[in-house]
């Protein structure tokens, strides 16, 4: 879509490339004249605790062994980010930066972290086993490199922050303000996030409702911070959730079960957490959690536009009747 305007900002004439035109015209034709996403993620990802697990060697072959182990894993990040259809910047030892499209970044993020820690459960190290921490920035791809660079870097950083072993993913909007979610490898954070990419896919959860979130989160800004409070909040969501699908074709998916597994995300992960003079925390962590899995499902954008489609006929339907 921007090839005029590099032609136009170099003095290079279109016409001396009239294939390009060509391969065009035909690419527009196969995308139905719809843009693909023009986001773009970025993965920096590094070892948690390496120097205290080196410490813990006391030979030069333990040294020796566990230099293999991480060149082991610069390999395996190499092919992990290729099958991701990535583009690797560098992988070294523990460190890892490799950009993704966004249908698979959060996978290729999963698959790089399950490598490292088998490696280094593997490695015979007997006390600290290291863990790999990622972050994940989102950004536009006309943005200049080094700023997604720098964005990623960041999110790398969050990862780490408070206590390791964390994935982080940082959606840099560029007409709004930065939504950044963050949880660790070990608390469910990354199943839930398969989760709601799984209740917008198949159309369980409309994406109109992320908003109405904060919203709700701010009725709830001055209550006490006790299980009353929560069950209320709870019963509200579901109550909010259960007014939205009437208007969906109830034959995309069961809802009982993603109620249920609404329920117990909102008990088990401590998602009604206080901290925040605005919005009840909780629920705001909610909504960014499901705005950025609902831009991941909308990066593939053939099954979403098609269940979209759906989506309003069946809900033009239903006001009709």
């Amino acid at each position: 879509s921007r090839y005029n305007d590099y032609f136009r900002e170099t003095g290079i004439k279109l016409s001396n490339y009239p294939e390009l035109i060509t391969l065009t015209e035909e690419l527009k034709k196969i995308l139905n004249n719809k843009l693909p996403n023009p986001y773009m993620a970025v993965l920096v990802a590094d070892g948690d605790l390496m120097g205290k697990a080196i410490s813990t060697l006391s030979s030069p072959e333990e040294h020796r062994n566990f230099s293999k182990t991480l060149s082991k894993f610069a390999e395996s990040a190499k092919q992990i980010v290729v099958e991701s259809q990535g583009c690797l910047v560098y992988s070294g030892g523990d460190d890892v930066l490799a950009m993704l499209p966004l249908d698979r970044c959060l996978a290729c993020a999963k698959l790089l972290y399950d490598s490292f820690y088998a490696l280094m459960t593997d490695s015979g190290l007997s006390q600290t086993v290291p863990t790999l921490s990622v972050g994940i920035s989102i950004g536009h791809f006309i943005e200049p490199l080094e700023d997604l660079i720098s964005w990623g870097r960041l999110a790398e950083n969050a990862a780490k922050t408070p206590d390791r072993n964390g994935l982080a993913i940082h959606w840099h909007s560029r007409s709004g303000a930065t939504v950044e979610i963050r949880g660790r490898w070990d608390s469910g954070f990354y199943e839930r996030m398969e989760k709601w990419q799984e209740i917008f896919r198949t159309g369980a959860v409309p994406f109109q409702i992320i908003y109405q979130l904060r919203e709700l989160a701010k009725e709830y800004r001055d209550w006490p911070e006790n299980d009353q409070t929560n069950q209320a909040i709870g019963y509200d969501l579901l109550r909010l959730l259960k007014r939205k699908r009437a208007k969906l074709d109830q034959t995309f998916v069961e809802w009982e079960p993603i109620a249920d597994y609404l329920k117990e995300s909102l008990d088990t992960h401590n998602m009604l957490l206080s901290g925040d003079n605005c919005y009840h925390a909780g629920i705001l962590q909610l909504s960014n959690e499901w705005w950025i899995a609902s831009q991941f499902i909308k990066s593939t954008f053939y099954e979403c536009q098609e269940k979209e489609i759906k989506i309003k006929e069946q809900g033009e339907k239903n006001d009709t009747n």
